[in-house]
Formats: C-alpha cells, sequence, structure tokens
C-alpha cells in the first residue's frame, strides 16, 4: 500500500502527507484523489486486492461492525462507492499507522 501511495505522490510530500493522515486521516483531504466516493472508488478497483489484504488482516470478515452507522448495511460487498471509500480509507491510514509504528519501535 506504501508503494501504491508513492506511485501516486511526490516524494517530498510523502511525510507530510503521512503526518497529516495520522493525525487527521484520509478525511482531511490530504490525498486529493481519495477525497470524492468516485475517485476513491476508482482507487479501490484497482488496487482492491491490497485493499482487501489490509481490511481482512485488521478487521477481518465483516468490516460493518467497525464502521457502524457509516457502513450501508444494504451493501455487504463494498460495490457501492461509498463503502469503497471507506474501505480505501482504512487501507491507507492502517498502512500508513502500521508503517510508522514499525519504524518507531523498531
Amino acid at each position: 500500500m506504501i508503494q501504491l501511495l508513492r506511485n501516486n505522490t511526490h516524494e517530498d510530500n510523502l511525510q507530510k502527507i503521512a503526518d497529516e493522515v495520522l493525525q487527521r486521516g484520509c478525511e482531511s483531504g490530504i490525498i486529493a484523489e481519495l477525497v470524492a466516493d468516485d475517485d476513491a472508488a476508482g482507487f479501490y478497483r484497482r488496487n482492491r486486492n491490497a485493499i482487501g489484504m489490509v481490511v481482512s488482516n485488521h478487521l477481518g470478515s465483516n468490516p460493518a461492525i467497525f464502521f457502524g452507522d457509516q457502513w450501508d448495511r444494504d451493501d455487504p460487498t463494498a460495490s457501492n462507492p461509498h463503502n469503497q471509500k471507506l474501505l480505501v480509507w482504512f487501507a491507507v491510514e492502517q498502512t500508513i499507522r502500521d508503517k510508522y509504528f514499525s519504524i518507531v519501535w523498531s
């Protein structure tokens, strides 16, 4: 997932983006291509396997429990852009968090 971010971001901005995501999450808009539902859904479709691995490693098979009222329960397979954006945001945020803590604690 970090490589996916690197592919879409200038190296100079990677630390700034990581800091912002750690503090405020993707919701802050720091990663412009992940703000709109349709854009995030496109990112989801292009990176579905990597996102699925992060989600399943951290949330198991039922992300609706984690997302609560934000999750559209009528869409358990995340076929709509809103649920896809939630999964993208989670995967990006968690990947950055994991990377940060692996550096801090090593």
